[in-house]
């Protein structure tokens, strides 16, 4: 028996995804056993036996490769695997109700956490219009030229065209948003500029920002918004919306160590949403990154900032002098640090 775990099951809202078992040999001998399936996947045989389903089950097994069977209301439909290319192929019956890319969707996304995760390759038969137009919809993109693969089921070199899924591809067909009771959180857009630059170069605002100007030009603006556009790791801003898609203000994560820093519209002081925001942005920070703690720090003439820290389970570490693009010289600050422990216990007190 091999020491090889498996890889853990995904859960879609029409879909389970499992390791192929051996008594899933029966349905994938059905399936691949038609050729319209057959002749698209490569190294599928055909005729396809039962002997090629468990040898091919035996083999996921012992490599424990990335390789999901897809079930939909406990029948088998099809399979997909991320080994280290996106390949994928689906039961005739359930072609046009977009179940692959609900299954695709599922694996790339549970991929696409781990903020080192490097760009998925795959390919697709020239011809095979299905698989093309699903990969585009995923966000992959092509590679100059055609290449020849074999097809095991029509034993010839067939012609295919390489594509691959970067990263920043995927997180920005997939944007993440956090919602609140009163907000939504998501990546800045360039077309946020304008308002950014009101709310953030607000002089009042500005001085509590180390990077911000007070006015802030809007070529400034977007320079910001791209350097810290969302690249599914640390390093980005979000911003901050309230129902109607009024931007009010911006939370973010970056630096070594990591750090968290916010700013809210003037206009909308003194109604706790920026502590809802960070109440809700700061536990997905931490589990998404898998951190173990958050520092952060204020000037110490803006104490409105200390509170909304405290609320969140910061404690005071020390002080120093800091530095604004909206300051003339550099000014007194207080520095604090959030454990996770301490974020747990903060849900508690706000």
């Amino acid at each position: 028996m091999s020491g090889v775990e498996p890889v853990a099951a995904l859960t879609t809202k029409r879909l389970q995804l499992r390791p192929p078992v051996a008594s899933d040999a029966t349905a994938i001998t059905a399936i691949l056993n038609d050729f319209e399936i057959s002749k698209w996947v490569s190294p599928v045989p055909f005729p396809y036996t039962r002997a090629d389903a468990l040898e091919f089950i035996a083999n996921v097994r012992e490599k424990g490769s990335a390789i999901w069977a897809i079930l939909n209301a406990d029948r088998l439909v099809g399979m997909i695997g991320r080994d280290p290319q996106l390949g994928f192929w689906l039961d005739p019956r359930c072609w046009g109700q977009g179940l692959m890319r609900e299954a695709a969707q599922a694996v790339l996304a549970a991929y696409f956490k781990d903020p080192n995760a490097a760009p998925v390759p795959t390919s697709y038969m020239i011809g095979n219009t299905r698989s093309a137009a699903l990969l585009h919809s995923l966000g992959f993109s092509r590679l100059v030229g055609v290449v020849a693969i074999k097809s095991c089921a029509r034993e010839a070199l067939v012609d295919a065209r390489q594509m691959v899924l970067t990263p920043e591809q995927w997180h920005a067909v997939n944007p993440i948003e956090i919602a609140t009771p009163r907000m939504h959180l998501r990546p800045l857009r360039p077309a946020d500029a304008t308002d950014l630059a009101r709310i953030a170069g607000n002089d009042r605002v500005a001085p509590m920002m180390a990077s911000v100007a007070s006015p802030w030009p809007e070529v400034d603006v977007l320079r910001w918004i791209e350097q810290r556009r969302w690249r599914g790791r640390v390093g980005f801003s979000f911003g901050v919306y309230v129902p109607d898609g009024t931007l009010i203000g911006s939370v973010g994560l970056g630096g070594t160590p990591v750090s968290t820093a916010y700013f809210l519209d003037q206009h909308y002081w003194g109604r706790g949403l920026m502590t809802e925001a960070m109440m809700a942005f700061l536990p997905w920070a931490f589990a998404r990154f898998a951190l173990t703690e958050v520092t952060a720090d204020h000037f110490a003439d803006n104490p409105a900032s200390g509170r909304i820290l405290h609320k969140l389970g910061f404690v005071k570490t020390g002080s120093a002098l800091g530095g604004s693009a909206a300051r003339p010289v550099k000014a007194p600050t207080v520095s604090y640090r959030l454990r996770r422990a301490d974020l747990v216990s903060a849900a508690g007190r706000v």
